[in-house]
């Protein structure tokens, strides 16, 4: 259904409930009238007493005048339109998933939301590389040319010596204090991106097929 023929669909579902309670009222007021009729109407009546005909026709004249026009009340409809990308977080989106199984019934929706997952999984551990190798990030504690594998296990080697001198009561000088900083910046990076898909050894897998191990 286009716009203009719900337009139209929505006047004459108002016109209907607003004729439907202008009958109402004028049940409702008839008997208040016949009681006690009004000099407006008495005014314009030949009789003494107005009959129930009179008394209907003088109230429906009334309330046509204050009762809205369908017309009027539909004057200000417009339609807004507005294009959203569906991302992770709107496919995560509470009752999302279920709208959509509900409105597409035949659809097999798990297939998209699992790939979806998949592919997000895969960004972020692709972007975690990227970032744990990068030597303008971590100046003192990355080396050109190693893949994030062989980056780690230095730097997990590297960690552990430092931790050693501080627990051996040993002053680190700043050239070391500051690759300590990097390194445990590194390790919350990598923590952060979990969790990450395993292979068969329990190792975290890079987006591009990279393993390393986890940082625990």
């Amino acid at each position: 259904m286009g716009f203009q023929a719900h337009k139209t669909a929505v006047e004459k579902s108002l016109a209907g409930k607003l004729q439907h309670s202008c009958e109402q009222l004028i049940e409702h007021l008839s008997v208040l009238v016949e009681r006690a009729p009004p000099d407006a109407l008495l005014g314009q009546i030949s009789t003494p007493k107005p009959t129930k005909n009179q008394i209907r026709s003088w109230l429906h004249h009334e309330l046509s005048r204050v009762f809205p026009k369908p017309s009027d009340l539909i004057k200000g409809m417009t339609l807004d339109v507005q294009f959203r990308d569906v991302t992770y977080e709107t496919l995560t989106e509470e009752g999302f998933g279920e709208k959509l199984r509900q409105a597409y019934p035949h659809v097999d929706w798990d297939k998209p939301f699992a790939e979806f997952d998949s592919a997000r999984e895969q960004d972020s551990a692709e972007t975690v590389r990227r970032e744990y190798l990068n030597p303008k990030r971590f100046p003192l504690t990355s080396q050109t040319g190693l893949d994030l594998n062989d980056q780690t296990l230095i730097d997990k080697r590297n960690l552990a010596e430092l931790q050693q001198e501080i627990e051996r009561g040993r002053s680190l000088s700043p050239r070391q204090q500051a690759a300590l900083e990097e390194l445990k910046e590194k390790r919350k990076l990598w923590q952060s991106a979990r969790p990450m898909r395993l292979d068969s050894r329990g190792r975290n897998v890079a987006g591009n097929g990279e393993s390393t191990e986890a940082w625990d």
